[in-house]
């Protein structure tokens, strides 16, 4: 394990075709290189619920972090990789999910992004845990972070890839903590359990190689008391830390909550951002931290990175920021709304993100913005009805955009092309996701439109 301190300031796209070439890996063992796919809220809104704490590693661990330990068994690695996409294999439609986490109930809903159904509901921690953000990686797994209790845990998107048959069939299936043969891990983290210091931002790595089926997972959060940021890298397999970075003199914005969401870049670089705070860059390779200051007139919520790997964050004033990595600037755009909640960008040169009014929450009064990636202008507001607090926007693997409801209960899909909604989803419980839900964002990075 290394340890760093601070060191200077597609309607389907190609991820089916990854997914499902990297997911057949798992029970095929083929040669990898027979196949040719290339390299790859605001302060009031983080409802506290529980004060719940995931434990345990799938294989015990090293116990560097403490805590109890769960034993739940370990993921099986594949030894290769299998053809899928167009090629065969896998279908696109074993990846259509997105995972959104039932914060006051203390779980995760994955929902089938196609019928609008909610496939199947899973606990997060031993007690409610209040979890958050969530993470998809290039198998369709996912990562959800608790926020009370300090406890990160992923959970296998497929049957095949479980420990065993005992798994949740809907929302009303909700088996107990460890109980859940498609629970892979849980792995406790080191933050005070505390909901002011608890683990949010998460993001997977691409990996290695194109079907790498062990991915390392990023996950930080931030000792207010101290002003210290901790980032830990994880083996995807185990949950057991391989990395940690501390970032000393910590910034706050608007409240005492510190880092808040995160992003990976193809080179598997961790992008942060603070609630109100600095945008933060952690070398991939070298663990060396870059500080990108808050300006006073950001209040960013939110971050997602375009094809370009250039993060874009949401801002609780409304605007958007764009920060262009090769000339190191940071460039506000045009305000989309009174109140911006999370933003993620498509495959089309387009960003999407969820603003409403302020105070929140004001039912009616909230859309979805469509932003243009190359000007930051704001092409359109699309209207989502009975709207009451978009928390959350997401990309699907059809390219239908997602935007979750906390104060609805809902999720809604929404066509970019007849620019409406076609569904929605209501069988959620609090829900407040505004992380990479589909696995989309990693997938951009890893494998940015060619065109």
């Amino acid at each position: 394990m290394r340890i760093a301190g601070l060191v200077s300031p597609l309607r389907t796209f190609l991820v089916a075709s990854v997914l499902g070439a990297c997911a057949q890996a798992r029970q095929d063992g083929v040669d990898p290189s027979t196949l040719g796919i290339g390299e790859s809220g605001d302060y009031g809104d983080d409802d506290g619920n529980g004060d719940g704490n995931g434990s345990g590693s799938g294989n015990g661990g090293d116990g560097s972090d403490g805590g109890e330990k769960l034993d739940i068994g370990t993921m099986q690695d594949g030894d290769g990789c299998g053809e899928g996409g167009s090629s065969g294999g896998i279908p696109a439609a074993e990846f259509s999910y997105i995972w959104i986490a039932n914060s006051a109930q203390g779980t995760v809903s994955k929902v089938d992004t196609r019928e609008g159904v909610e496939l199947a509901r899973y606990r997060t921690s031993t007690t409610p845990g209040n979890p958050s953000r969530t993470s998809v990686n290039l198998y369709g797994d996912v990562a959800v972070m608790n926020r009370e209790g300090s406890s990160v845990a992923r959970i296998a998107a497929r049957a095949a890839d479980c420990r065993g048959p005992s798994t949740s069939t809907g929302p009303d299936d909700i088996k107990p903590f460890g109980a859940d043969d498609c629970m892979l891990w849980s792995q406790p983290l080191g933050a005070s359990g505390a909901y002011e210091d608890g683990p949010r931002p998460v993001a997977w790595e691409g990996g290695t190689d194109a079907c790498d089926s062990n991915p390392r997972l990023w996950v930080g959060w931030t000792d207010t008391a101290a002003a210290i940021t901790y980032v830990k890298r994880l083996d995807g397999a185990t949950g057991t830390t391989l990395d940690e970075v501390e970032i000393p003199g910590w910034t706050f914005g608007i409240a005492p909550i510190g880092a808040y969401g995160g992003a990976a870049n193809k080179a598997g670089d961790f992008w942060v951002v603070g609630l109100a705070g600095p945008l933060v860059r952690i070398d991939g390779a070298s663990l060396a931290v870059e500080i990108i200051p808050r300006r006073p007139d950001s209040y960013f919520y939110g971050i997602a990175l375009d094809q370009h790997g250039n993060p874009w964050m949401g801002d609780l004033s409304g605007v958007s920021w764009t920060y262009d990595v090769p000339s190191a600037t940071l460039r506000k755009n045009p305000a989309a709304g009174a109140r911006g909640r999370g933003i993620m960008v498509d495959r089309y040169g387009r960003a999407w993100m969820p603003v409403h009014t302020n105070p929140d929450p004001t039912p009616g009064l909230c859309s979805l913005a469509e932003i243009d990636t190359v000007t930051g202008a704001v092409v359109t507001n699309h209207p989502l009805p009975d709207c009451v607090e978009p928390v959350g926007v997401a990309v699907d693997v059809d390219d239908y955009v997602w935007v979750v409801d906390k104060g609805a209960n809902r999720a809604y899909k929404f066509d970019p092309e007849l620019r409406e909604i076609v569904l929605t989803v209501d069988t959620l419980d609090g829900p407040y996701t505004y992380s990479d839900m589909t696995g989309s964002g990693l997938d951009l990075v890893v494998n940015p439109p060619t065109g």
